[in-house]
């Protein structure tokens, strides 16, 4: 459902980027700038960069969840250790699981040649910075004063790194401890649709170039959408992608899926801008708006700070 409000919010700010350009090269330049009141209705597309906090980036550490949408808690449970150790190598050297070991011939090596344990798993995972897509609907009940909706999507991917441990001879000397291994991608992708009502108000004595002020209540629907391992194979062999929310016996039957998880969290906002007027009908706003809110993926989610960089297009209706 996101997935398709994303992409109609992008359409929608081309249309409208395009509409804005008509209407100023439409504009007559001889006549003399009338100034138009700011009351009424408008409407405002924007677009910006998504800062995530990183309070729920462990989600897609690797460990995965049940059926029910609870966390795996320990490594023999987990969802890298089913599907490394078992699903995709084969069981452990002398104790095989009746799944053909894919890793393997991946990486040119034996089965006893590689492991993976607990020590491997990713340490540390974080959201990369998001393109955001938002409109927004006010009503300026005067020249400064107005009450407005903002409504914002992003689509966030997450990444890491994991080890496998490589236990073929070493040539030459090392230094004592030195232990051999492959760094491969851990990624994770989540959406996030955010409804924001709220309070604006302009700053100063000229509301056609001043600063302003917006700030309200906010939910935001949240939904875990993809986690995956990477096997980087040896030279010539390519990658392996490996998925983490589904397990597979070992004749491809699915045998136990995580359930789609997504969540509604609840917080406050707020927002610092410039507002430039451009013409009668056309006003430029660039804001930054922090959020402290619940992200409500997994249990017990804290609140957290989210942050946007925009810059939104407003319409006078």
């Amino acid at each position: 459902m996101i997935s398709k409000g994303l992409k109609c919010l992008f359409l929608a700010f081309i249309f409208v980027t395009a509409a804005l350009s008509a209407f100023s090269q439409d504009d007559d330049s001889d006549k003399p700038p009338v100034k138009k009141s700011r009351k009424g209705f408008h409407m405002g597309l924007g677009m910006g960069a998504y800062f995530a906090n990183s309070t729920t980036a462990n989600l897609y550490g690797g460990y995965g969840f049940d059926i029910y949408g609870n966390k795996n808690t320990t490594f023999a449970s987990s969802a890298m250790n089913q599907m490394i150790n078992i699903e995709y190598g084969g069981g452990q050297p002398g104790y095989p699981s009746g799944y053909p070991d894919r890793i393997s011939p991946l990486l040119n090596l034996n089965r006893s040649d590689w492991s993976f344990d607990t020590t491997d798993m990713p340490s540390k995972m974080k959201y990369n910075i998001a393109y955001m897509l938002g409109v927004q609907f006010n009503y300026c009940f005067d020249e400064k004063n107005a009450v407005i909706l903002n409504v914002n999507a992003c689509q966030l991917t997450i990444s890491g790194d994991f080890e496998l441990n490589i236990n073929t001879p070493i040539i030459g000397s090392t230094l004592p401890g030195y232990t051999q291994f492959q760094t491969c991608p851990i990624l994770g992708q989540e959406e996030r649709l955010s409804f924001q009502p709220g309070f604006q108000r302009m700053l100063g004595d000229n509301p056609q170039f001043c600063f302003f002020i917006e700030g309200g209540p906010i939910m935001t629907f949240a939904k875990f959408q993809k986690n995956q391992i990477i096997i980087n194979g040896a030279a010539g062999n390519g990658n392996l992608t490996i998925d983490l929310l589904t397990y597979y016996n070992n004749i491809g039957y699915v045998t136990q899926a995580a359930r789609n998880m997504t969540g509604i969290g609840f917080g406050a906002f707020a927002g610092l801008g410039i507002n430039m007027d451009l013409n009668q009908k056309w006003t430029m706003q660039f804001l930054y708006n922090p959020s402290y809110e619940r992200i409500n993926l997994g249990q017990n989610a804290p609140l957290s700070f989210q942050q946007e960089i925009v810059i939104r297009g407003v319409y006078n209706l």
